[in-house]
Formats: C-alpha cells, structure tokens, sequence
C-alpha cells in the first residue's frame, strides 16, 4: 500500500502536472514545466537561429536509451546558429547541430507517423532547452517546451529573462543559494533540487541514488524552511510545499506525512527544521 506521503504527492502531481519521482522509472511531464525546471535539465541553452534543415535524417539510438534494446530512431537534424549560449557549452561555440525526433512511416500505410512534436524551419529564431545526444555529436528538442519560439511564444521577453536568470543562479548555486533576495535562494535551491530529483534514464531495477554534498543539502533544505509557505491558493510546482515532496522523503527519512492534507505544510517544515542539518539529498545517478 502506498503511503500517505507518496498518496499525497500522487494528488499534487496529477494536479499540478509533475513528475512523483519515488514512484517512476523516468519522467515524462503531464504539462510543460517551469522555466526553472527546464533550466535545471538542459545540457546546453542557446539563443539562436535556424539557418538550415539537413536533408538525410539520422538514425540513431533514442535519447533516453533503455537498458538491453538497441533499437534506432530517425532524427531530423537542424543547424543553429548561436547568438549567446546562457548554459553550457563551449565558450567558441558558434553553432550547433538541433535534433527532433522523426516519427517513421507506419508499415502498410501511404502516410507518415504522427508528426515530430517540434519542427523547425529555416530562419526560426529562439531559445533552445537541449539535451546532449549520448552517441551522436548533436543535441535533441524532445518536447515542444524545450524551444521558445520568438514570433510564437506568449511573452518571450519574459520567459527569455527568466531563463538568463536561472542560468545565471544555476552557474554559480552557492552564491544563489546565499543570495540577499529570497525569491533569488528559493529558486536557486528549486532548481538543485530538480536537477537532482529528477531521474535522467530508464532503470532496469530500483532506481540507484547518491547524496549531494551535506553542506549544500543543508543549505537548500533551510532555504526551503525559510521561504513564505503562506500560499493559500493550490500550491504550484514551485511552491515550498511541492519542492519539499519532490525531495522524495519516507519513513525511513523520519517522514510520516499527516492524514489531514491541510496539515502538511507545517508538517513539512517542522521537518525541515528537525533535519535540515543531518539530512542528505539523494540524488538520481546512471546505473
């Protein structure tokens, strides 16, 4: 039987469109994330631009590989011009190659398969989210989320100014996480915690974990005691409360989450408090 702390964030999840890391294999988000998250899990971001669409497609094995299937996929690969990279990458980098998954023609059938979720064309400008190709020398847009279109995407200015900060918090977490403003330390600790929360590939048995470093897990888990837990309205994926449940914590964590869900926020900053300086956050490592 699931516990409650688990029952708990299986509600949350299902509401709010995030991943219950405790219980899955690999996350696959129900809605597009935050900004912050896609920060936190991108290989390399890029503002740049689409000067071509290569003619062959590539086949190769998919992004997240499953252990034991050696089965290829076929990739539509655009070249990006880099105006700026904002995380990543090498400092002369100014181009890289932008990879979409390419549905293949289903069999007896004269039309392809479902369209690729992205598809870019020449001259398209935008912010890129991107993943390293484990095998390939390219990088992939596996959802549409992971690229802000500048003509399409609603306030891109907006969005884009996030992700700069973000990445500007990200490349130096320390000093986020000891930043004078608070929103600055909540969301720098908020993207640690998805980065090491989040699971990056497909396992096989139960998933394998590591702790962080204790004074940075110290440091996050306060900064999450510290923050306004005051939000009355349902919680979103960046509130206190649903970053302390994507910590993952059980019983054998001395978790026990209260039955009356409205008693949780206190409850989960009293442990905070009790355990902020002992308690390691694990972190999700390839097996």
């Amino acid at each position: 039987m699931a516990s409650r702390s688990a029952a708990c964030l299986f509600i949350l999840a299902t509401v709010l469109g995030i991943a219950a890391p405790p219980t899955v294999r690999a996350v696959v988000p129900l809605t597009a994330p935050p900004i912050p998250k896609r920060v936190a899990l991108a290989d390399l971001i890029v503002v740049g631009k689409v000067t071509a669409i290569e003619d062959d497609l590539v086949e190769a094995s998919p992004l997240v590989k499953i252990p034991g299937v050696s089965n290829k996929v076929s990739f539509r690969v655009a070249v990006v011009i880099v105006d700026s990279a904002l995380l990543g990458g090498k400092k002369d980098e100014t181009k890289v190659r932008v990879a979409v998954f390419q549905a293949a023609r289903r069999a007896n059938a004269d039309r392809p398969g479902k369209p690729a979720k992205v598809q870019f064309t020449a001259d398209q400008e935008g912010c890129f989210f991107l993943r390293k190709h484990p095998d390939e020398s390219f990088y992939v847009v596996q959802e549409a989320f992971e690229f802000l279109d500048k003509e399409k995407t609603k306030d891109y200015d907006k969005e884009l100014a996030l992700t700069k900060k973000c990445a500007q918090l990200l490349a130096d977490p320390d000093a986020g996480l000891e930043a004078k403003d608070a929103g600055d330390r909540l969301l720098t600790a908020a993207m640690l915690i998805f980065r090491c929360r989040t699971p990056r590939v497909v396992y096989t048995k139960e998933p394998k974990t590591a702790p962080i470093d204790a004074a940075q897990s110290k440091r996050i888990l306060t900064v999450l005691a510290e923050a306004d837990w005051t939000e009355t309205k349902l919680p979103s994926a960046m509130a206190p409360l649903s970053l302390f449940l994507y910590l993952g914590l059980t019983e054998k964590d001395g978790w026990r989450a209260p039955i009356d869900v409205k008693a949780l926020p206190d409850a989960a900053r009293e442990w905070l408090r009790k355990n902020a300086a002992d308690f390691r956050i694990q972190r999700y490592v390839t097996e």
